[in-house]
């Protein structure tokens, strides 16, 4: 993906968020979003922009699944962004409310973060242990709902990317609320894109709509 991006004329910035695979600190959707914030501002500083030749009115946050909620949330966040992108668009509100309503849902995802914090391999070092994060998850459930941020994103183009056999984030319950809701409040600069399989993309194809909307769109 990044390959390809390049190959498009692109700069990119792939970060780790803090916590995740090795990286130093602890991991948390609000210490993520702390993060996604300190990238930009470490992109728009002027050495850097000048050191490594970035355009910084045209900084594009994107991300694939938590990452477009990162993405998403962090462009509505900062006018400065000109427009954003999200992929297997995850909204962690939705998620939130889902945990509330199903102590049947919330113990197979509380199981799920168990073990991605047991795998050492991955690296992952929850703020509050897996307990705390679904916590989080559940009790910011409003905040954290990508449908409440999109009056900020309405007049910006965006690009949702979701899959149609999507079972971790189906597109019905995550990707089209979003889009509605940036339909509904006038935005006429939505893009909305369902390509085939689950919760994984063929990075070739993602690049490739990736490239060709941002150089439609975005510069």
């Amino acid at each position: 993906l990044i390959a390809s991006l390049r190959g498009a004329g692109f700069d990119v910035l792939y970060p780790h968020y803090r916590g995740a695979f090795a990286a130093p600190g602890t991991y948390s959707p609000r210490h993520a979003l702390e993060d996604a914030a300190a990238v930009l501002a470490f992109l728009r500083k002027s050495t850097n922009a000048a050191a490594y030749g970035i355009d910084r009115a045209s900084i594009i946050p994107v991300g694939d699944s938590f990452g477009s909620w990162v993405a998403l949330q962090t462009a509505a966040a900062d006018p400065l962004v000109p427009c954003v992108a999200g992929a297997l668009v995850l909204n962690l509100g939705r998620m939130g409310d889902a945990f509330a309503a199903s102590s049947e849902l919330r113990a197979a995802f509380l199981q799920m973060f168990s073990a991605i914090e047991r795998d050492a391999t991955l690296g992952y070092r929850f703020a509050a242990g897996a307990d705390g994060l679904m916590e989080e998850i559940t009790t910011a459930r409003k905040p954290y709902d990508l449908v409440a941020v999109v009056p900020a994103l309405q007049n910006r183009p965006v690009l949702l990317i979701g899959a149609e056999a999507d079972e971790l984030a189906p597109v019905a319950m995550h990707l089209d609320p979003v889009a509605a809701a940036i339909g509904t409040a006038g935005g006429a600069n939505l893009t909305r894109t369902i390509l085939p399989g689950g919760h994984e993309l063929a990075d070739a194809a993602y690049a490739r709509l990736l490239a060709e909307w941002a150089d439609n769109h975005c510069r």
